[in-house]
């Protein structure tokens, strides 16, 4: 069984085995004052977390007996040891299925849902990889501002469908565009898909804009000018597992989802490709890439001559960041890459990093394409 952090977890049987066989010991350095760092390692208890962290907690909870252990007779020390093994053993779980075995699937719909997050986890075995997935250095959770919901698509095949798609939703952060003084609705809308025991299913720009309709579209992604005129909808996308294989998902194109189970779920982060063909990726080792707990004020620029995009970034004093950019020639700029016989083919995205730390201010602009932190 894996427990949150994919550490294998000991059964109360194997606890008992190992208080049994160290007990004694244990107990004998307890004594003579030994601390539980020393004893540990003395009976090599700490070749791993989870014996190491056995021993320290079986050291914690002899202490206070003790020195009550050594004034008793045999049979009185050995209930008073039996007290111990059951204070140290009894919270964990007998059998392997007391376990959740879907860790990473519950860790992301917890957050992904908007709901609480919280480790349950035994003491000392919280995987802070995992977790860190879900939050900032600070804790404070990085969640989508529309908390996921079954898309429409899924929810008609429900009805209609003799194969219903299953579990597919969608979520939305909403950032706000530009710099201080803008309209709070101006917003750029980045989404997060994540599908679990489905079939194969599309998911179309209608299931994944669900919250906006065609005015919005057009206010986001082209400037308002009569030149918008016709502009398409395009997001950038990466699955969780695959963040350096990106998709074009637009209404010709879009999002197509291999079946899953729980142990396969996919979760894809979306994000719209700006009208100077930039998009902001964001923390791409997050559940949610793009939270507007971390990310504000963004906006287009110019940056020495080169087309780019600029953000704003929130964290704590210390906390360092990876933020991913990209940059995809947009359907104007397409004629410089025909091909043989007048086919139009765009080249790849590419991905651009910036690694930042945070200042005693934790706010911070980072630029693309040049990777800056002011």
């Amino acid at each position: 069984g894996q427990q949150l952090g994919g550490g294998t977890r000991l059964r109360r049987g194997q606890c008992e085995l190992y208080v049994q066989e160290y007990g004694d010991e244990i107990i004998g350095k307890v004594i003579h004052g030994a601390n539980a760092s020393s004893i540990c390692e003395s009976l090599r208890l700490c070749r791993s977390n989870i014996t190491c962290n056995l021993c320290s907690r079986m050291v914690k909870a002899l202490a206070p007996i003790v020195r009550f252990v050594v004034k008793k007779e045999d049979g009185a020390r050995e209930k008073l040891l039996l007290k111990a093994v059951q204070l140290v053993c009894l919270p964990l779980p007998q059998q392997d299925d007391e376990i959740e075995p879907f860790t990473r699937l519950q860790a992301a719909v917890s957050t992904l849902t908007g709901g609480p997050v919280a480790a349950s986890d035994g003491i000392g075995d919280i995987d802070r990889e995992l977790l860190a997935r879900s939050c900032r250095k600070d804790g404070r959770l990085l969640q989508p501002d529309v908390p996921a919901r079954i898309v429409d698509s899924a929810l008609r095949s429900a009805v209609f469908a003799e194969e219903p798609a299953g579990d597919v939703w969608a979520a939305q952060s909403m950032i706000r565009r530009g710099k201080d003084g803008l309209d709070d609705d101006d917003v750029v809308v980045h989404a997060q898909v994540i599908s679990a025991e489905s079939i194969a299913h599309i998911v179309t720009i209608d299931d994944i804009l669900f919250l906006q309709g065609g005015g919005q579209l057009q206010r986001q992604q082209g400037s308002g000018g009569d030149d918008d005129e016709g502009i398409e909808w395009r997001f950038v996308g990466f699955e969780a597992n695959s963040t350096l294989n990106l998709s074009i998902i637009d209404a010709q194109n879009p999002l197509c989802i291999p079946s899953s189970d729980k142990s396969s779920f996919q979760l894809w982060n979306l994000s719209p490709i700006l009208p100077n063909g930039w998009a902001l990726l964001g923390e791409q080792e997050k559940w949610v890439a793009v939270s507007s707990v971390r990310f504000d004020q963004l906006s287009e620029q110019q940056e020495q001559g080169a087309d780019g995009i600029l953000v704003t970034v929130h964290g704590v004093e210390g906390e360092e960041v990876q933020v991913a950019a990209a940059v995809v020639v947009v359907t104007a700029k397409l004629a410089a890459y025909d091909k043989g016989g007048g086919e139009k083919t765009s080249p790849p995205p590419k991905i651009f990093y910036a690694t930042c730390k945070f200042n005693h201010t934790g706010v911070m602009e980072v630029g693309f394409p040049q990777a800056s932190c002011i």
